[in-house]
């Protein structure tokens, strides 16, 4: 009796056992009656989307396995497009300039002699920056975190009757500083003399030092005064040759010997331009001019010589000629740019020789167009 009171709770709970395994392990096509089976869930067929280039030209939808295109159903979840026309530069509607692909920062600060702040402005007056302005504060402090990269000339201006005009490259996604000194002691004079290949002078030609502008005497010699120390920009020009820059490094209080400071000229190239096709938006092609195969060297200093930052971008309306003075010899690259336009062939390449003249043409032809429809509950919007 005691044994069989002892077995009865393992039977019970081996019967359990074997009646919950049947349950788990039941196959899944077998039907329990009185029940019909859920329908199995809808695979969706391979498909990829429909592309459209925006030339027009309609592909045909990619299907895997030649899998059959599904029919059109209205999605899930709509897709909202923002659509904004602007013009590069402009504000929108909240007043804010749309600046894509601006990622490079200029921080820097503006004081005396003594160290104390200048509440000052950072000018841009020429790269793809130019018209921007930055105020220092209190402290003299300044910065702007949404420039374009590359090459960009500023003014700072002190307010107090001191400037100074700087070359900066600026990095995308990378920081540049510019710290200028204004005042007497931070100033330097600097004295030098221009010459053309023979090494004869060059009279009344036009030299800007640390934006400080003067012109040379018969014996092509200049003085500038009041230069703010530090790395300076050097720009001259003279009727018939070539433009020219340089970057010099001046120290506070210091006296440049005009012996040791000499900027030799060559004869200009000229180039004339001409846009052909008068398509896409109204207003003029812009023209930009590239050195092509390297840039012109100075010798003793290692540095380019010629400032492509003076004469780009070139506005030349389609129809008309448009001449560009004061070019280096060489090869230059020429690309040129119009909103609903493109220019056939994308680039030209053109050799200018030094003293003589050269014609391009720039043949325009109508860019890519995109095209669409709004509609709102299957009717169109207009407006």
């Amino acid at each position: 009796m005691r044994a069989l009171i002892l077995l009865l709770p393992l039977a019970l709970a081996g019967g359990l056992y074997l009646w919950f395994s049947q349950r788990t392990t039941a196959p899944d096509d077998v039907a329990t009656p009185g029940v019909e089976a859920p329908a199995a869930p809808e695979v969706p067929e391979a498909f990829e989307p429909e592309t459209v280039d925006l030339q027009g030209l309609r592909e045909a939808p990619k299907l895997r396995d030649e899998a059959p295109v599904r029919p059109a159903v209205d999605a899930r979840y709509p897709l909202e497009v923002d659509l904004v026309l602007i013009q590069p530069g402009q504000p929108d509607a909240s007043d804010k300039e749309m600046r894509a692909g601006a990622k490079a920062v200029l921080r820097g600060r503006l004081h005396d002699d003594h160290g104390a702040p200048i509440v000052g402005r950072v000018i841009f007056e020429a790269g793809a920056n130019k018209g921007r302005e930055l105020a220092c504060a209190s402290d003299g402090t300044f910065l702007a975190s949404d420039l374009y990269p590359g090459l960009s000339i500023v003014r700072a201006d002190s307010g107090r009757g001191y400037s100074s005009l700087r070359e900066v490259r600026l990095g995308q996604f990378g920081n540049t500083e510019l710290n200028i000194a204004f005042g007497p002691r931070s100033s330097a004079r600097v004295t030098g003399r221009v010459q053309n290949e023979r090494g004869e002078p060059i009279a009344d030609a036009q030299v800007s030092v640390d934006g400080q502008r003067t012109t040379t005497n018969e014996e092509g010699r200049f003085e500038v005064y009041r230069t703010t120390a530090g790395q300076i920009l050097v720009e001259v020009e003279a009727e018939g040759f070539a433009l020219y820059r340089e970057q010099l490094p001046v120290a506070r209080g210091a006296q440049v010997d005009p012996d040791r400071l000499v900027f030799q000229l060559e004869k200009e190239a000229i180039l004339d331009l001409e846009v052909l096709g008068n398509v896409g938006t109204r207003g003029p092609a812009l023209v930009y001019l590239f050195p092509a195969g390297g840039q012109r060297i100075n010798s003793m200093r290692g540095q380019r010589t010629f400032p492509w930052y003076r004469i780009n971008p070139i506005e030349v309306q389609p129809g008309l000629q448009n001449t560009i003075r004061g070019l280096a010899p060489g090869h230059v690259t020429v690309m040129a740019f119009k909103p609903g336009a493109i220019a056939k062939p994308e680039k030209q390449n053109q050799k200018l020789n030094a003293g003589k003249r050269a014609s391009l043409k720039i043949e325009l032809v109508p860019g890519p167009s995109l095209t669409g429809r709004v509609v709102r509950e299957g009717k169109p919007v207009a407006g």
